[in-house]
């Protein structure tokens, strides 16, 4: 079971977890635009864009990011 598990979260696209006080994204293609309101992801060919206040980015690596503050809104704009 924890082989379909991991083979399973290997697989995946990207994943958007709100957490407390911030949100984590895995997989992410690079950070677009940052400002203390409004944060701008692309994770392929997919833009997120984060809204809430005290924004600031923690890199964790290249493809795994935290984004701290007070999350308001997320939009995935799924073109």
């Amino acid at each position: 079971m924890l082989n379909n598990i991991s083979t399973f979260l290997s697989r995946e696209d990207y994943r958007i977890s709100i957490i407390n006080n911030g949100l984590h994204i895995l997989n992410y293609t690079s950070v677009v635009d940052i400002t203390n309101d409004e944060a701008i992801i692309k994770i392929n060919t997919k833009i997120i864009k984060i809204y809430g206040t005290s924004l600031r980015l923690i890199e964790l690596d290249k493809k795994e990011l935290l984004l701290k503050g007070i999350i308001k809104k997320v939009y995935i704009n799924e073109n």
